[in-house]
């Protein structure tokens, strides 16, 4: 058998207190840094001195300084003006009468003093068709006054937009007339009336076909939204539409601000009302190939292959079966000198095409303490997965043309006072959106309810290569992996045979070692892993006659456990 060493090439790089920002529509990405930004007044209604933060990009550009000196000026003559500060105060002491009024529906007496400016932010949100988009923040503290260690934040925020190119900055704040409120209200309302149905458990977490499909506005609940305070901005690959916290219409879940990524059709639908934010669009995303999506995928891009076996799902591959599988079993043991104890089973049931169904999960007793269970799509592709035990979530995937554009995840969670009979509702939403341009992939991930959380990655192909954020994939003419080019810290080798498996892998400058052995039959049947030489663990691949039970799974380590794998077949 001959062998294949690759030598990956690394790149040292250190940074501290800076993140990447990614223009979708040019393919480019940025390096931004966050710095301390310090001021004194001598304003009689400011405090003597603040300490916030300011985003500011890496790469030196003329226009980029002109960008971040102009947006300061900006930024501190809104608070320097007296009268712009009491407009900025206005906005807060509205948001604070909010979280009087929520206090008042939850028994609470809360007496919160007058709103004290705290620091301000300038925070670089997006890169957009090579406009930057930021968000100017105020922050603001109101103290409880019987309780000097309770205390409210609050912000008052104002968007700009700066072009890259030219350096101009102009403010895209917006009130939305009557006729865009409508239009807001088409695109969104369906969405907003979801999230507070679930909020009030109005909607059950299993009423999964209700969740999924568009729901119909009452007028009752439209009433609650009042679009007037809708807050908009160029974001990713389309608009955010958002209400933020302590706004009125925030009030139907309890203070917490709510959004909605609106792109594709309904983008175009709110360009034509909002002529303002075509030119954030004037570049439309390139379709993308399908060897770029097969490259880009999670299975593909990630270096999980190169340090272990398949186990679960991804056994099957080992075998051929004759017979329709409808039900895989895995019994879990832990092994010591004295015994061989049976700590519970994991069991996956298949519907006749041979997809999943339902996942149990059973405890030593046999109980199920957890399930997940899988519904599809006419085009046989994933609906969704509900899991249920000690945390109840539901994940949706939303297709376009049989193929996934976004996946949300809902989790519901109550949280109870021992002292209180009541128990606030918990509602976390999370969307995660696949975008496409050309070569390139986006994965974008974000909260529909509270604060953002935003994670944004990019994935780029191109003739050898498919590359993720650490990493890139070296591919031969046959579409198999043969390299590993590192580009964070450390390094990656691989050595391989003929065929393309996986015989040696070493990470981190050769700190973590793994070695792979085959049988007669090209079966994967151990793996030692070391690290810094001294061998942690090895797995053991125990392969039997037996099609009703054919694998067994040895992990030896600190502790030894064991997986038995056992099938059933349909008729």
């Amino acid at each position: 058998m001959q062998k294949q060493f690759l030598l990956i090439l690394a790149f040292f790089v250190f940074q501290i207190g800076s993140a990447q920002i990614l223009d979708i529509f040019k393919n480019k990405s940025y390096e931004v840094s966050s710095y301390v930004l310090k001021e004194k007044f001598d304003k009689d209604y400011l405090p003597s001195e603040i300490e916030g933060n300011h985003d500011k990009l890496k790469d030196g550009n003329k226009d980029w300084e002109k960008i971040d000196t102009e947006l300061k000026k900006i930024a501190l003559e809104r608070i320097e003006n007296a009268v712009s500060f009491f407009e900025i105060n206005a906005n807060i002491k509205k948001q604070l009468q909010v979280t009087k009024d929520i206090a008042i529906n939850y028994r609470k007496e809360n007496e919160y003093g007058e709103p004290v400016f705290q620091n301000l932010k300038i925070k670089l949100l997006s890169v957009v068709n090579d406009f930057a988009i930021y968000a100017l923040e105020y922050h603001f503290e109101s103290r409880d006054q019987s309780n000097s260690r309770t205390s409210k934040k609050l912000v008052a925020r104002y968007f700009y937009s700066a072009n890259i190119n030219t350096g101009s900055i102009e403010n895209i704040d917006i009130k939305p007339n009557k006729e865009q409120q409508k239009i807001l209200e088409t695109l969104s309302i369906s969405e907003f009336q979801k999230i507070y149905l679930l909020q009030t458990e109005k909607l059950e977490m299993n009423d999964v076909a209700k969740i999924h499909n568009p729901i119909q506005a009452d007028s009752l609940f439209s009433k609650k939204i009042d679009y007037s305070e809708a807050i908009i901005f160029p974001y990713t690959a389309g608009v955010m539409l958002e209400f933020p916290d302590y706004s009125e219409s925030s009030k139907i879940l309890d203070g917490q601000s709510f959004r909605f990524l609106l792109k594709d059709k309904d983008l175009e639908s709110f360009i034509a009302q909002f002529p303002k934010f075509k030119k954030y669009f004037s570049q439309n995303l390139k379709p993308a190939s399908k060897t770029t999506k097969d490259r880009l995928a999670d299975e593909q891009i990630y270096l999980d292959k190169f340090k272990s076996g398949p186990e679960e799902l991804t056994i099957l591959k080992l075998f051929d079966f004759d017979k329709k599988i409808y039900e895989m079993k895995i019994d879990n043991f832990q092994i010591s000198d004295k015994e061989k104890r049976f700590q519970g089973s994991k069991i996956f049931l298949f519907n006749e095409d041979e997809s999943i169904h339902l996942i149990e999960n059973r405890d030593s007793k046999g109980e199920i303490h957890s399930e997940e269970k899988f519904t599809y799509t006419d085009f046989q592709e994933l609906e969704s997965v509900t899991t249920t035990g000690y945390r109840k979530n539901l994940t949706l995937y939303y297709y376009k043309n049989q193929e996934l554009i976004y996946s949300e995840m809902i989790e519901l969670e109550k949280q109870g006072n021992p002292y209180d009979s009541y128990k606030q509702t918990d509602l976390k939403i999370r969307q995660h959106h696949l975008i496409y341009n050309d070569k390139y992939r986006y994965d974008i991930s974000f909260n529909l309810v509270g604060d953002i959380s935003e994670r944004i990655n990019g994935r780029h192909n191109s003739e050898n290569m498919a590359c993720g954020n650490s990493h890139c994939l070296i591919y031969d003419s046959e579409e198999r992996v043969v390299g590993v080019k590192a580009m964070k810290n450390g390094s990656v080798e691989l050595l391989t045979d003929d065929d393309g498996k996986i015989l040696e892998s070493y990470f981190d400058s050769n700190r973590h070692q793994y070695f792979f052995t085959y049988d007669a039959k090209n079966r994967l049947e151990e793996i030692k892993y070391l690290e810094s030489g001294n061998l942690k663990n090895t797995t053991i691949y125990q392969y039997h006659e037996s099609t009703g039970s054919p694998l067994s799974i040895l992990k030896e380590g600190q502790t030894t456990n064991e997986q038995v794998y056992s099938f059933k077949f349909r008729d």
